[in-house]
């Protein structure tokens, strides 16, 4: 089994792209996406940029949303969580979801490729926006936690 790298190995990176609402580290280069707002969500939002990175062992998400209207950032958690066991693209999908503070936490489990994964990451936002941030990583790979751990306490929130 080839090991991955612990955090000081990388070059981590600190992104706080302008009007993204949010900065954070990241172990290598971001990418940004476009994302395309499904015809049926196109009159709840009006706006979505998404960051990704990716690795042989951690991949992360990191996308804002601007709504038309004030959104409940539980009921968006729930709606995504839904939509995630409905695509069915992760086999063996299991997530839970705990709102503490001004954040939504999520846990969860999956299996690809008949490898162990771990999906976490939290639910950020208030009124007309919302960031929902994504970190899977492998769990045969004990270094992936502190990696894990790094990017999701770098989220800041930017005024």
């Amino acid at each position: 089994m080839s090991r991955s790298p612990n955090t000081t190995d990388l070059d981590w990176r600190k992104y706080a792209p302008e009007g993204f609402g949010v900065s954070f580290e990241l172990p290598g280069d971001a990418i940004e996406r476009p994302y395309p707002v499904p015809a049926v969500l196109q009159s709840r939002i009006r706006a979505a940029r998404v960051f990704d990175y990716s690795d042989e062992h951690v991949a992360v998400n990191i996308g804002h949303m601007v709504f038309a209207q004030h959104t409940d950032l539980k009921r968006l958690a729930e709606e995504m969580k839904s939509s995630l066991y409905r695509s069915g693209k992760l086999r063996d999908l299991k997530i839970s979801l705990v709102p503490t503070g001004d954040r939504i936490l999520m846990n969860g489990s999956y299996v690809p490729d008949g490898r162990d994964a771990d999906l976490q990451g939290f639910f950020l936002g208030s009124g007309e926006e919302a960031w929902v941030i994504f970190v899977h990583t492998l769990r045969e790979y004990q270094e992936t936690k502190a990696i894990r751990s790094r990017i999701l306490d770098s989220i800041t929130r930017n005024p």
